[in-house]
């Protein structure tokens, strides 16, 4: 579902620029249909490969920004970990060349009715969809505080945005290359607690959002996460991003999570069953 109820549309979008930080690339792409209707947490579904070489399946990747006012007006920003063919050829796109999009897609994370003392939590690139919402939460009178985590310092995405407008931002590295170091779920606690959080909000991998649940839980808060499942159609149909949740009566059903998700109370999942 998309914020609005407004659904996702086929974009070509061109590469207004491309930078890489790191491991990581970030695309900076003109689709100013996408731009105008993207939320934070949302995603866009990118065809892989030209007319000679292109892949059957898309490649999900989350919004890091969407811009419908400005100098960049009518461009959405995606942060890419170019790890296999796919996502390298992805990466490998420079300024003119072309992406099929098909977006907004997904439910974007919810926000507060009003000020709501936040912490945002990121493993990795999950900092893309993290940073724009950080931004989204000070605007609307929110104060932020940013966990931002990673196995290496080359990993890293979205602190000094995160600098710009967060309340503290603590960096940790598994192996002590930027930051602190240890996991990045070890600096979730006393970020709730020195902030007076009323929710948290977190992107990465599920072992950290798993984690992330747990904490919140154990002080009495609420937990949204943005899951990361391979979401090839993005639309529901594939049924290749299916995970287990928690329903009401104590049960457990299948959802999709590039229609009920990628954004979902962390309570719901059945982490073990999803990992």
């Amino acid at each position: 579902m998309t914020d609005g109820g407004h659904g996702p549309v086929i974009e070509t979008a061109e590469v207004f620029g491309a930078h890489r930080a790191g491991d990581l690339v970030s695309l900076t792409l003109i689709a100013p249909e996408i731009a105008e209707h993207a939320r934070p947490g949302q995603f866009v579904a990118a065809r892989v490969g030209d007319e000679s070489s292109a892949e059957v399946l898309r490649r999900a990747l989350f919004i890091a920004a969407a811009t419908t006012g400005g100098a960049h007006a009518g461009t959405v920003t995606v942060v890419i970990a170019p790890r296999r063919a796919g996502s390298r050829w992805l990466a490998g796109r420079t300024a003119g060349d072309r992406l099929d999009l098909v977006g907004p897609l997904g439910t974007p994370f919810p926000l507060p009715s009003g000020p709501s003392p936040a912490v945002l939590v990121a493993h990795g690139y999950g900092g893309g969809p993290l940073s724009w919402l950080a931004q989204t939460l000070v605007a609307q009178g929110s104060p932020v505080e940013v966990v931002l985590g990673a196995d290496t310092a080359s990993e890293l995405y979205g602190e000094q945005p995160a600098k710009r407008i967060a309340e503290r931002v603590t960096v940790l590295t598994t192996d002590g290359s930027a930051g602190r170091t240890g996991p990045t779920t070890d600096a979730v606690s006393d970020a709730i607690v020195r902030l007076g959080a009323e929710v948290v909000y977190a992107s990465g991998p599920a072992a950290v959002l798993r984690r992330v649940g747990e904490l919140a839980q154990e002080h009495a808060i609420r937990a949204q996460v943005a899951v990361e499942a391979p979401m090839a159609c993005g639309i529901g149909v594939c049924l290749s991003c299916l995970l287990p949740a928690r329903v009401g009566d104590g049960g457990f059903r299948l959802v999709r999570a590039c229609v009920e998700g990628p954004v979902l109370e962390a309570g719901r999942v059945r982490w073990g069953e999803f990992a």
